[in-house]
């Protein structure tokens, strides 16, 4: 913040800068917990850990394996670690 081309832009009357970062595995928690939330679903800690190791720092892709999975999960309650083996792909 504050240096380059970014002072250059946040300086001008003109422009706009939006910073754009990287998912952290905090924000992984909270982008799986959302997409668990609006599926009525759940997720085993053992899915869980499996799932973010899978999950990178692009939301859209991220979201689009949770997606997945909730998919292919659709009448359980819970998704589990054999569904995460299953379908899950590394987008890290």
């Amino acid at each position: 913040k504050g240096t380059g081309l970014r002072a250059i832009v946040e300086a001008a009357g003109n422009a706009i800068a939006l910073p754009c970062y990287a998912d952290e595995a905090r924000d992984l928690d909270t982008v799986i917990d959302d997409e668990l939330r609006k599926a009525g679903m759940s997720m085993t800690l053992d899915a869980r850990q499996a799932l973010r190791r899978n999950l990178g720092g692009d939301r859209l892709a991220s979201r689009g394996e949770i997606e997945k999975l909730v998919l292919y999960a659709h009448g359980q309650k819970a998704i589990d670690i054999d569904d995460v083996n299953a379908l899950s792909g590394d987008v890290s």
